[in-house]
């Protein structure tokens, strides 16, 4: 019997990823692991998260992403919001803290979504807040908080919004350039099933939601060093990545996007040269037999027979 220990994740990985981790990995300076990184996993984790922005990939836990998403924020000059009704919440506050960047807490109960109008009223006392911290899916209590609703008001105020979706990308629906999210940052170990280890930091398409300032991958001893955004676009990283882990993501984003062909409605078969034509010829025939059916009888010559009938006083055919 398999033992199972149901818990917020890592989750089970399954066979599929698991074969995938068993390949010999290739160097990531050879042209096959950039193929590997460009072409396709950068490619569908973009497609994933919505955006046309930039997705780079972290040797980090989903925490590591968080914390490089705090440090590339710092040079702002701005306050920033932290929104929390849970444990993965008050983890933006405490990664805020230990760098010493001014921040305030907006607190929820547990267990609670978080109210959007809220938030609205804080960001209106303080035009110092310049970024919102908040999570989409908590895991500590289960709750789901509306972050389509919240980046739609700090876009209105030319604010930003970073939003730690480590258990919600592959789960929950979160287009990050249509909602106007500046920020996602997720890991591998829960909606991508790959063992713990990658962290994803998505920057928004710049223009790709008006009002709120666009984020990009700055400068940081954790995450990126100068030039990671054009070595990303060639399929090159700052620093060593985990390989193996890298093709199980792979792996995992043809799963979900087989997935998600399956549940999609095929679309209509293109038309066909000449249909329009065969269309137009059957309907006439149609047309025609319809007329042959309804003629009035009036219309028809009479007979020899009709004409007696007639002469003779009999009912005449009716029209």
């Amino acid at each position: 019997m398999k033992t199972r220990l149901y818990t917020p994740g890592p989750v089970e990985i399954p066979a599929r990823i698991l074969r995938a981790l068993s390949q010999v990995p290739p160097h990531h300076r050879t042209d096959v692991f950039r193929q590997t990184i460009l072409k396709r996993v950068t490619e569908e984790l973009k497609r994933l998260h919505g955006t046309e922005g930039e997705v780079f990939l972290l040797a980090a836990s989903g925490t590591g992403a968080m914390e490089a998403a705090v440090v590339n924020s710092a040079g702002s000059g701005d306050k920033a919001l932290v929104v929390t009704a849970g444990k993965f919440g008050d983890r933006w506050a405490s990664i805020l803290k230990a760098y010493g960047i001014a921040h305030e807490t907006l607190a929820f109960d547990w267990g609670t979504a978080i109210d959007p109008a809220a938030i609205e009223r804080a960001l209106d006392r303080d035009p110092q807040l310049g970024t919102v911290f908040i999570t989409h899916s908590e895991t500590s209590t289960g709750a789901i908080h509306d972050v389509e609703a919240i980046a739609q008001l700090t876009r209105a105020k030319g604010r930003r919004i970073f939003v730690d979706a480590i258990t919600s990308v592959g789960v929950h629906p979160m287009p990050q350039d249509a909602w106007g999210v500046d920020v996602v940052v997720c890991g591998s170990q829960k909606g991508l099933m790959c063992p713990p280890g990658i962290a994803t930091i998505a920057t928004r398409a710049v223009g790709s939601a008006s009002g709120s300032r666009a984020t990009g991958c700055r400068a940081s001893t954790t995450t990126c060093s100068e030039g990671a955004e054009e070595r990303s676009r060639i399929g090159e990283t700052s620093f060593t990545p985990p390989v193996s882990l890298v093709l199980a993501l792979e792996e995992a984003l043809t799963m979900i996007r087989e997935e998600r062909a399956q549940r999609s409605p095929p679309p209509p078969p293109p038309p066909r040269a000449g249909d329009a034509r065969r269309r137009a010829s059957s309907s006439a025939s149609a047309c025609s037999r319809r007329a042959c059916r309804t003629r009035s009888p009036r219309s028809r010559r009479p007979t020899a027979s009709t004409r007696a009938r007639s002469s003779s006083g009999c009912a005449r055919p009716t029209a």
